[in-house]
C-alpha cells in the first residue's frame, strides 16, 4: 500500500485516501458513521453505490452532511442528467471521430478517381 502512504504524507489529514474499491467503501462508511456520531447531524456517503466518475477516470466518494447537500451542488443520485449527459457526449465524440476519418477517406478516394479521369491529368505524370 505504497500509494496509500503518498496520499497520507501530501494530505496530513488524511481526508484523501485510496486503496482498492472494498477498502474504500468501507472507510468511507467507517467516516459516514463517525462523522454523524461527532457532529450529530446524518452524513452521506455520496457515490457509495455507483461510484461517480465524473472526472475522466478518476473515481471518488464525497462525504457531506445531508443537509448540506444542495448547498454543495450534489445532486440525489450519482447518475444525474449532468453525467448521463457526459457519457453520451464521450459516446457522440467517438461516433463523430468516426464518421470524420470515414468522409477523409471517402474524399480521398473521389479526389484520386476524378484525378485519374481528368482531361488535364498528364500521362507523363504517371
Amino acid at each position: 500500500m505504497l500509494g496509500v502512504r503518498r496520499v497520507k504524507d501530501a494530505c496530513p489529514s488524511v481526508a484523501i485516501f485510496s486503496g482498492d474499491e472494498d477498502y474504500v467503501k468501507a472507510e468511507a462508511q467507517k467516516r459516514v458513521e463517525n462523522y454523524t456520531k461527532i457532529f450529530d447531524k446524518p452524513f452521506i456517503a455520496y457515490g457509495i453505490d455507483e461510484i461517480n466518475s465524473q472526472v475522466g477516470t478518476l473515481q471518488y466518494i464525497t462525504i457531506a452532511p445531508v443537509e448540506n447537500q444542495d448547498e454543495y451542488l450534489i445532486p440525489k443520485s450519482p447518475r444525474s442528467f449532468t453525467a448521463t449527459a457526459r457519457d453520451v457526449i464521450k459516446v457522440g465524440g467517438v461516433i463523430a471521430g468516426a464518421a470524420t476519418l470515414a468522409a477523409v477517406g471517402l474524399h480521398a478516394r473521389h479526389w484520386k478517381k476524378n484525378r485519374e479521369n481528368s482531361p488535364f491529368n498528364n500521362e507523363e505524370e504517371k
